[in-house]
């Protein structure tokens, strides 16, 4: 027997479509903190995970890391500041 709640859930989703299946590579460990400084503050906590031997899947750089301390971007701008994030093409490739 199906629960009210499942079926009025399944009914919903049947209105309004269901959720696209994730990506294989986000079904690992996500590491996420309030805010990563730098690149290299970043890239330091990578290699401590790949040291030690543990699996990460993802890491999130969370929108306080877009901040430019030089008040040239502001919160919200989806940018990484220069000054902080110099060279995210090698970041990436790196990770």
């Amino acid at each position: 027997t199906v629960s009210p709640w499942a079926q009025l859930q399944a009914s919903y989703a049947d209105a309004t479509g269901y959720p696209p299946v994730y990506p294989y590579f986000t079904t690992g460990f996500w590491q996420s903190k309030n805010r990563y400084r730098n690149q290299t503050q970043l890239l330091d906590v990578a290699r401590g995970y790949i040291e030690r031997g543990y699996p990460l899947a993802l890491m999130v750089i969370d929108y306080h890391s877009w901040d430019d301390p030089s008040g040239r971007t502001y919160l919200g701008d989806e940018l990484l500041a220069k000054p902080c994030w110099p060279d995210p093409k090698a970041m990436v490739k790196e990770l």
